[in-house]
């Protein structure tokens, strides 16, 4: 596992604070995976729960549950998902809410979904989230029943919204507007996250500049080396901006490296991550995981690390509330 940056201290890194939370946080992680310890005190103990092996067996990964995680303590509230309605000027589109019940609002995480549309991985995620305290609203950028995809429909759907840069900035602001729009999500609090083509089309929403109440945009081995490259950035300064890269990706590093520096250039906070030994679509469960022939495979180890990361920033910007975990930071 490898860092990269962009600058001579610490390869580009954004502070001091968030390196070290980052890194606790991560340890805490192997820790848990590799002593498989109950006693460990911290607020993190479902974190690993929901990802899958990196080595399974050869059967196909089963459907996410849609009951409560037997981790989940008796006196949680239950997980509550329901279709929302929403559209993007004539066009109707069909999001996804999913939070715990109990006190609300909630800080708000809108996710994006990848070139697959709102699908059993994306609800997974959802559902990961919403577990640490999220209301998750799931995006829509396809189109209302627009699901279930072949290879060649997600190819299309994915390329129809990325070769146009004005529908694909409409239908992310759509998604951000009718999330704010919720009673359940506190939207002084909200992030967002997208994965391969929703990770691409985060950075859009962060590129508009219409989003300024975004904490964070976190782009999962998304790539920023669309057409839309050329278009001045607009980024909010009250954004950071994070993107987990896989090495082995056919997204060139280089890519990462220079959305990163022209933020920082333009005055706005900017990180990213380089997994030595991911692919792309790490994160993706559903996806090959061995065999050569893909450029495209799921790396459990990439895919703890970098959904740590993220937890890491949320917390760091007060997304996610914590009396503890930046205790004794200046």
């Amino acid at each position: 596992y490898k860092r990269q940056g962009i600058n001579a201290e610490y390869g580009g890194f954004r502070n001091r604070r968030m390196r070290i939370a980052t890194h606790l946080l991560f340890v805490l992680v192997l820790v848990s995976v590799v002593f498989s310890s109950t006693e460990i005190n911290v607020n993190f103990s479902n974190l690993l729960a929901g990802f899958t092996s990196n080595y399974p067996s050869p059967s196909p990964t089963p459907a996410p549950s849609t009951s409560t995680p037997s981790t989940v303590a008796p006196t949680q509230a239950p997980l509550q998902e329901a279709k929302i309605a929403y559209t993007d000027g004539s066009q109707e589109l069909e999001g996804v809410l999913i939070y715990r019940g109990g006190n609300t609002p909630l800080p708000g995480l809108l996710i994006i979904h990848d070139w697959a549309s709102i699908s059993n991985y994306t609800l997974s995620r959802g559902r990961q989230y919403a577990d640490l305290g999220f209301a998750v609203f799931l995006a829509d950028i396809y189109g209302k029943g627009i699901r279930n995809l072949t290879f060649a429909q997600r190819a299309g759907n994915a390329s129809f919204i990325l070769s146009n840069r004005t529908l694909a900035k409409s239908r992310v602001l759509a998604a951000y507007s009718a999330a704010k729009s919720l009673a359940v999500i506190d939207s002084s609090r909200l992030a967002t996250v997208g994965y391969c083509f929703g990770g691409t089309v985060a950075l859009e929403l962060a590129r508009t500049g219409l989003a300024p109440d975004v904490r964070a945009i976190v782009s999962f081995h998304g790539d920023p080396s669309t057409p839309f490259r050329e278009q001045n950035l607009n980024i909010p300064n009250t954004t950071t901006v994070a993107l987990f890269h896989g090495q082995l990706d056919p997204i060139p590093l280089d890519a990462i490296v220079n959305i990163t520096r022209q933020i920082q250039q333009n005055g706005g906070d900017a990180f990213f991550e380089s997994f030595s030994d991911a692919y792309h679509a790490f994160t993706d469960f559903t996806g090959p995981r061995t065999g050569s022939g893909t450029a495209a495979r799921y790396n459990r180890r990439a895919d703890v690390r970098s959904f740590a990361a993220s937890l890491g920033l949320f917390y760091e910007l007060n997304i996610l509330p914590s009396s503890t975990f930046y205790q004794g930071f200046p």
